[in-house]
């Protein structure tokens, strides 16, 4: 969904498509809006349930579990390369 918004936003903005490809965008973007709110509202109601504070957690990275379940690696070298992507696509559509 995300994709889908921004490349049909991008289009629209560049009145590629017509009247059908904002109507797409504008779909796209209000599901995804629900979506979020919906996985919000999920981490607020799991938080609450299970007595523990998933916000904190995706913040710094600390979890109490068992041994057996923790993430045995990160992947830095993705993360750069989507940050890297990101900031590449930003400037490649605010410069041309």
């Amino acid at each position: 969904l995300g994709l889908v918004s921004a490349v049909s936003g991008w289009m629209v903005y560049d009145s590629i498509g017509g009247d059908w490809l904002e109507e797409v965008h504008g779909w796209s973007s209000t599901v995804m809006l629900a979506i979020v709110f919906l996985h919000i509202s999920g981490v607020l109601i799991s938080s609450r349930q299970h007595r523990e504070n998933l916000i904190l957690s995706m913040l710094d990275g600390k979890k109490k579990a068992a041994a057996n379940q923790a993430i045995t690696t990160n992947r830095p070298l993705v993360a750069l390369l989507m940050l890297a992507s990101l900031i590449g696509f930003w400037l490649w559509s605010f410069l041309a």
